[in-house]
């Protein structure tokens, strides 16, 4: 969407220097559910994806197709993550996360009392947001970055 409103997300997709292949803000209204699901990324598996998939190196390490959920707001009460039997809460504004939402259940709910609102971006991760990943899984500090 070209409107200026949204210059801040297209700042966020090309800084994150991943290959995109989805993005969308997502608002989810109070009394909304997502059942708990997992989603099913087959597509790759056919011939006219194929080559992307084995272009980012999803062959050898399908992790490499992921999917960040970036929080717009602070958590609120109400606001329900869970991916698999953990519940995701107590986030802040610009905080991100991701997991491995092709073979974790997950679902979200809102019942709190204002819209839960997050950026959504899937794609290959390059070596940047794979840095970051493996930061944070080894304890370090998050990076805060400004675009």
């Amino acid at each position: 969407n070209p409107d200026p409103v949204y210059d801040v997300l297209h700042r966020i997709i090309q800084w994150s220097e991943m290959d995109i292949h989805q993005s969308r803000l997502h608002i989810q209204y109070l009394g909304q559910v997502t059942q708990f699901h997992i989603d099913q990324q087959m597509r790759y598996a056919r011939p006219k994806f194929r080559k992307m998939w084995t272009d980012a190196g999803a062959d050898k390490n399908p992790l490499k197709l992921r999917r960040i959920l970036i929080h717009l707001q602070d958590w609120e009460l109400g606001h329900v993550w869970q991916f698999g039997n953990t519940y995701h809460q107590g986030y802040k504004s610009g905080s991100a996360v991701t997991y491995d939402w092709c073979n974790m259940p997950h679902g979200t709910a809102n019942f709190g009392f204002t819209p839960r609102v997050t950026f959504q971006m899937t794609g290959f991760v390059g070596d940047k947001m794979q840095n970051l990943i493996d930061r944070s899984l080894q304890g370090e500090p998050t990076l805060e970055v400004e675009v």
